[in-house]
């Protein structure tokens, strides 16, 4: 198992949210009502860890705003479809509804498949399930935050610390190693190496193996950012891994 951490670790502050997203279950049920308005299967995101999966997204006022927009900060939207600015063309990059209603710590309304990049219905969609072969969707997110977070434009962000990991070794100004084993009071069964840890291409990959060490039947990797970064509520982290 060697799971791979990529960038980006930012921390921005400016932003007062401190609860996480968790992808929704896309194995829901549907009736005749919530098939009509493409809320096939949706839920709310789960309040957890804020460790989100990443790319570049852009902020821009699309076609179609209104100036009333109960949904600001919106990214990647081509057009917007609804009075009040929650339901958008966006270019989803493969994404589901929900998955890009998370993005900006909504949850999804209703799906859709567009007739021709515009806003008119070719037939609804459900807010959990991609839609092959497009990389837009017709969404609408909800107005207010899920699981508890609030909800800023990221326009106003202001970087205050990351790790793109593009050198060739862990960066010691940023990450200290844990080393030991002997559970951490959480019944751990590995034992803590830096050698377990290899920067590379933009990647820190962290593997574990099944090998006597130290007393422990495995090995693996933990670093920390203790002593060398803080930060807290009114911030906020955004991360790609796996």
């Amino acid at each position: 198992m060697a799971p791979a951490l990529r960038s980006i670790f930012v921390v921005a502050a400016g932003v007062a949210v401190s609860r996480g997203v968790a992808q929704g279950d896309a194995g829901g049920t549907c009736d005749t009502t919530a098939q009509g308005r493409g809320q096939c299967g949706s839920k709310a995101p789960q309040a957890d860890h804020l460790m989100l999966q990443i790319k570049q997204h852009t902020v821009v006022s699309a076609p179609g705003g209104f100036g009333d927009n109960a949904c600001p900060g919106m990214p990647d939207v081509k057009q917007t479809c609804g009075s009040n600015g929650c339901r958008v063309l966006a270019k989803v990059q493969h994404r589901s509804c929900t998955e890009y209603c998370q993005l900006t710590y909504r949850s999804c309304v209703g799906a859709w498949e567009e007739v021709s990049d515009n806003c008119d219905v070719k037939y609804a969609w459900r807010c959990d399930d991609r839609l092959p072969g497009t990389s837009d969707l017709l969404c609408e997110c909800s107005a207010e935050a899920s699981g508890g977070g609030s909800i800023v434009d990221p326009s106003g962000l202001r970087l205050v610390w990351q790790d793109d990991f593009d050198g060739n070794a862990v960066d010691r100004s940023k990450w200290d190693f844990v080393h030991g084993g002997g559970g951490f009071g959480n019944q751990e069964l590995q034992y803590y190496s830096q050698n377990n840890a290899v920067v590379q291409g933009g990647v820190l990959r962290i593997t574990a193996k099944c090998q006597d060490y130290h007393g422990e039947r495995f090995t693996s990797a933990k670093l920390s950012t203790s002593h060398l970064a803080e930060w807290g509520p009114g911030h906020r982290v955004e991360v790609r891994a796996r």
